[in-house]
């Protein structure tokens, strides 16, 4: 019994190894039921619902990403304050805000690094996610250029 609660992963065994053990020695599993628990195992790997709350096992890149995110944040804000402080030029009718875009350039790119620092720190194959991520990043170096 041991090795088929073995192929839960670490974070599911952590919160129900206990809880299981005390179910399967009150009704030990047929063979029907000892395919249903490898099955159980499986889609516990593809699909974790249980987070480990070990600090120490967290995974930096999500810290880094949290850092960037906050970082990204405040130049999100420094960027709408300089558009809104931006000078007026009535000879050209417009707000001068060169200094403002390359402020919204940077903002663009630390944002599209925080989504891909925390992407690859989650578990499994995220195509899509990363993809969209490539195309923030791409969208921010493409917006710098006239």
């Amino acid at each position: 019994m041991s090795r088929l609660i073995g192929l839960y992963p670490r974070a599911w065994r952590d919160r129900y190894e206990v809880e299981f053990r005390t179910l399967m020695a009150e009704r030990p599993p047929g063979a029907r039921d000892r395919l249903d628990i490898v099955r159980g195992a499986f889609d516990a790997r593809l699909h974790p619902q249980v987070v480990s709350l070990d600090p120490e096992g967290s995974d930096p890149r999500v810290r880094i990403g949290g850092a960037l995110g906050v970082l990204s944040g405040a130049l999100w804000v420094a960027a709408s304050l300089a558009f809104y402080g931006a000078w007026f030029n009535p000879d050209l009718g417009y707000k001068d805000s060169g200094s403002a875009a390359l402020i919204v350039v940077a903002a663009g790119l630390l944002t599209g690094l925080t989504a891909l620092t925390i992407t690859r720190s989650l578990p499994g194959r995220h195509r899509l996610l990363r993809g969209s991520v490539i195309a923030m990043l791409v969208g921010s170096i493409s917006v710098a250029f006239p």
